[in-house]
């Protein structure tokens, strides 16, 4: 990763040793594409919202690279009819079709996020998803797919004041390069020591960053969105300044 990229995918723990990932490199590099697209002619956020807005715009990526997608489809299980968030269809992977089902949950975070808690918090989340429900309706197994994925997004976020003082001494940069160097030294030593996460099928397979600098959204075309600018205005939101998904990979069981 470079000092400061805009949007980057790194492996925790690839699920399947030998086959190839790169599929899943590309959507979210495509997303990458999407996103400065979107920010630069629209002149908005599109993952500041709900897990749907961050789900289509993925949904966007895996179509541009050629592959097919379904958003909350309907699939029949044991207990009744369950509606997963994603389905994606791999025309040719490792030589021929697969496919891979995905349910995702967003989380808004502050920038000064508390990285041991963080860790904790994101360990548990997976579990609960994989086990909750991938595992408990037998998501994936009508669709035939060899993998599901839980996916957490998280929209770390700051306001004008905190931006203000960071901009001030300067310390956007450090404080950013700060918090990846806390996610990256933790990736490195989940790599040597799964101790510390205590279920192994519950560790990060995956996690994608991308971030925006405050001062591409703090100009004339954002503020409408953030910026509270007459009395019966509602607060603004605090822009979402960064989006971190975390992807945990099992076998459908």
């Amino acid at each position: 990763m470079g000092k400061y990229d805009k949007y980057e995918i790194n492996w925790i723990k690839e699920p399947i040793d030998g086959r190839d990932w790169s599929w899943l490199e590309s959507i979210f590099c495509k997303l990458g594409h999407y996103y400065d697209d979107y920010a630069k002619n629209v002149a908005e956020m599109p993952f500041n919202y709900t897990e749907r807005t961050i789900l289509g715009s993925l949904a966007i990526a895996a179509d541009r690279c050629n592959y097919y997608t379904l958003l909350d489809y309907s699939t029949k299980t044991k207990e009744g009819y369950h509606y997963p968030d994603f389905w994606i269809t791999i025309p040719q992977w490792s030589g021929k079709s697969y496919d891979f089902v995905f349910e995702a949950k967003r989380f808004k975070h502050s920038f000064e996020t508390n990285n041991e808690k963080f860790k904790k918090s994101i360990t548990k989340k997976l579990k609960d998803i994989h086990e909750d429900f991938l595992n408990k309706y037998e998501i994936g197994k009508a669709e035939n797919a060899p993998l599901q994925c839980a996916l957490l997004a998280f929209q770390l976020r700051i306001d004008e004041h905190e931006w203000k003082k960071f901009n001030n001494n300067n310390s956007y940069d450090k404080k950013w390069h700060e918090l990846y160097s806390d996610l990256y030294s933790a990736q490195e030593k989940q790599n040597k020591d799964n101790n510390e996460w205590p279920d192994k099928e519950s560790i990060c397979s995956f996690w994608y960053l991308y971030w925006v600098p405050f001062d591409i959204i703090k100009n004339s075309k954002f503020e409408k969105w953030y910026w509270k600018t007459q009395e019966t205005r509602p607060q603004y939101l605090k822009p979402a300044l960064d989006l971190l998904i975390i992807g945990s990979f099992r076998k459908v069981k």
